[in-house]
């Protein structure tokens, strides 16, 4: 399907679209091949594809924190998982499979990406190293290339909370 529109049309609700020149014998024609949005107050592209055209997706970011108490639920580490396609846009709706290595073992999880791109994972924190490392990404009509992941592991080590010996 190809869609002409005016470069910088303006779309419904405020988006932008993002266009390419085509030229064909004497004609030039302005190609739709994405939409800009701000969602939220941020920036999204969202790119328009064939029924027969893949995009591939990556992972740019492993992110790992410690949320203690003092935020006013239990301890916890919280993981955080940027997709992005190669043109470095958010990849909404993506379901991340990975794995966790806990100081008790190993634990298989799966989220799904936000608008943002982020899949986020949290499980509860004693003392030791956690470590997330993505197995799998996937999303209908995209490709995941782990070869273009800037990251695939994050690791922390949680040395709170401290009992001092009695």
């Amino acid at each position: 399907m190809v869609v002409a529109v005016k470069a910088g049309a303006e779309l419904t609700n405020g988006c932008q679209a993002i266009t390419r020149k085509e030229k064909t014998g004497m004609k030039t024609k302005l190609l739709l091949v994405g939409i800009v949005a701000v969602v939220l107050g941020t920036t999204i592209a969202v790119p328009v594809m064939a029924e027969d055209e893949t995009i591939t997706m990556f992972v740019s970011r492993v992110r790992l924190a410690y949320n203690g108490r003092s935020s006013g639920g239990s301890d916890r580490v919280v993981a955080m998982v940027h997709v992005r396609d190669t043109n470095k846009a958010a990849v909404a709706g993506a379901t991340v499979t990975a794995e966790w290595t806990l100081p008790n073992g190993t634990e298989t999880v799966t989220g799904t990406t936000d608008f943002q791109g982020i899949a986020t994972f949290q499980v509860w924190a004693g003392r030791g190293t956690y470590t997330l490392c993505v197995t799998d990404v996937t999303k209908n009509g995209w490709q995941y290339d782990p070869d273009l992941n800037l990251e695939t592991c994050g690791e922390i080590e949680i040395t709170w909370p401290f009992s001092p010996p009695r």
